[in-house]
């Protein structure tokens, strides 16, 4: 089952992106959040949430708050071996302005 539902090029998703500031970008919808590593390996100029986890959030996120682990790279093999050289080109999921409640807004000083 894959919670990925849409997929746009990566060059057309980042001309859309904020230029500055900080902000969430991910695919999501109104019950889930997907994160997912950057294709190429590269040095992108943004950063990563890294969560830290432990004791029962741990385990909720391990048993029942993941809903999946969806493994792109069969697509990303497949954009390689044909040759993608173009990154912009590579169709991706989809990934928006994720705006979160604005206690945790503040709390990770997002503008």
């Amino acid at each position: 089952m894959s919670v990925i539902t849409e997929w746009e090029a990566y060059g057309a998703q980042r001309a859309r992106w904020p230029a500055e500031g900080r902000h969430v970008l991910a695919h999501h919808d109104d019950e889930s959040l997907v994160v997912y590593q950057a294709p190429n390996g590269e040095k992108v100029a943004r950063r990563a949430i890294q969560i830290g986890l432990r004791g029962e959030t741990l385990e909720a996120f391990a048993t029942h708050e993941a809903l999946v682990v969806d493994d792109m790279t069969p697509r990303v093999i497949a954009a390689r071996d044909a040759g993608a050289k173009d990154w912009d080109e590579v169709e991706l999921p989809l990934e928006r302005v994720y705006r979160p409640s604005a206690a945790i807004a503040e709390r990770l000083r997002l503008d």
